[in-house]
């Protein structure tokens, strides 16, 4: 079993899934930067949907990133979304991916990271991520999903 709190290190207080006005948000880009600076965080990725926010603060690491979406095969109106970590530029057009897999691959193709995006609230079972590769990981915990469904964990 990996205990990681045991170890010595530095632990950085991060939020890596927000959105501003420029999506569905209701703070500003510069209100939401400020919040998470006032709150003693390190680190925030804006990942607004189909957009890259970007802003600069003196101590907060900003990491350029998105919120994309994928269709779910078979699933008719359901779709996934995925954190785009680490990217600079976004598809053109800009639709949905045909999969999980593509738009994992095409994050990873630009230099970027792939997370899933709150995989309970979107009614995700394990084979939609499982078959996904390119993804280095999910979120496990949602606070917008958790206080508006009650669903934000995904235990």
């Amino acid at each position: 079993m990996i205990a990681p709190f045991n170890r010595d290190g530095e632990w950085l207080r991060c939020q890596l899934h927000s959105h501003t006005t420029n999506s569905d948000g209701e703070a500003t880009p510069d209100g939401l930067v400020e919040h998470y600076a006032r709150a003693g965080f390190d680190v925030l990725a804006i990942t607004d949907h189909w957009h890259i926010t970007t802003a600069a603060h003196d101590e907060l690491v900003l990491i350029p990133s998105s919120e994309l979406s994928a269709k779910l095969e078979g699933r008719g109106d359901f779709d996934a979304d995925v954190l785009a970590y680490g990217i600079d530029i976004l598809p053109e057009p800009r639709e949905e991916f045909p999969s999980i897999a593509a738009a994992a691959e095409w994050i990873v193709a630009q230099g970027g990271v792939a997370y899933l995006a709150h995989p309970y609230w979107s009614g995700l079972r394990a084979e939609d991520y499982l078959a996904a590769p390119a993804l280095s990981g999910i979120e496990v915990m949602n606070a917008g999903s958790e206080l508006l469904q009650g669903n934000g964990l995904s235990a």
